[in-house]
Parts: C-alpha cells; sequence; structure tokens
C-alpha cells in the first residue's frame, strides 16, 4: 500500500509534471510558489484506483493548449481537427497521471486509470473543494494540477 502525504504527493506531481510537459510538449515547466490566476481555455479530468485511488484536474490557458498541440504535432494548430487537440491533450494527461502515480509509488508500478475525459464545467466533478491545487508556469503561462487523493481499501 502507498502512503498518502501532502509533501510526497507534491514532489512526485512536480517531477511528472517536469517530465510529462517537457518531454511530449518540449515545454520547460516549474512549480509556482503561489496561485496563479489565469484564464482556463481547458480542463481535463482523469480518475485512478491503483495504487492509490484519487483523481486529477489539469487546467491551462489556451496558449499553453495551443503550444502543446502544436509541438506534439509539429504542425499548426490550425490544420489540426477538433478530434486530433483534444486526443493529444487527453493523451498528455493520461501520461501525466500515470508518470505521477508512478513517481508517487517510487518503483516500477502497475497503474489503473479511467479514460480521461474533457470538462465543460467543474461542476461535473461535484467536490471540488476537496482538491489540493498545484500550480505551474510552462514557459510565462500558468496553469493547474489539481489532485484529491486517498488511500486505496
Amino acid at each position: 500500500m502507498v502512503e498518502i502525504n501532502e509533501h510526497k504527493a507534491r514532489q512526485a506531481l512536480i517531477k511528472a509534471s517536469k517530465d510529462t510537459l517537457g518531454e511530449m510538449a518540449f515545454l520547460d515547466v516549474m512549480e509556482l510558489e503561489e496561485a496563479a490566476d489565469f484564464k482556463v481555455g481547458q480542463q481535463l479530468f482523469i480518475e485512478f484506483s491503483h495504487p492509490i485511488r484519487g483523481r486529477m484536474l489539469l487546467s491551462f490557458p489556451l496558449e499553453i493548449k495551443q503550444a502543446i498541440v502544436e509541438n506534439i504535432h509539429a504542425t499548426d494548430w490550425e490544420s489540426l481537427s477538433f478530434d486530433e487537440i483534444d486526443d493529444c491533450l487527453l493523451e498528455l494527461l493520461n501520461i501525466l497521471a500515470g508518470n505521477f502515480l508512478r513517481e508517487l509509488h517510487e518503483e516500477s508500478v502497475k497503474v489503473q486509470l479511467s479514460f480521461p475525459r474533457v470538462l465543460f464545467s467543474l461542476d461535473e466533478i461535484g467536490d471540488i473543494e476537496n482538491f489540493y491545487v498545484y500550480y505551474f508556469d510552462a514557459e510565462g503561462s500558468p496553469f493547474s494540477v489539481s489532485l484529491s487523493l486517498k488511500e486505496e481499501e
């Protein structure tokens, strides 16, 4: 069983965020010490059930959304369909969640993830007040990753 504490989760999320966005989207990411205001252009959500139970919400402004998609596809985003854009971002969240769980567990572990999805409203989650929110900067643009974790039963 994975013992959960906020510090360990934060450190795992920082490393997973830097690695995932750095390796997939070629973006330099660093943690912000304070909350950052930004206009949310996309919200993506995923749940996981092993090695711990939890949920992750990735929120970012339009400029990060565009940079991620263009860097991964190596093309102008106007040439991509909405489905290609969403699929790219959902796969990024899927990999981010998997990397976070592997970092948290600190060894090779099989992870169980739900299908990631695009959110149109935070009401789709219901209890957003139970999430820890972590803020990051990707080459001058802020974004956030929110986590809700509990030990596996």
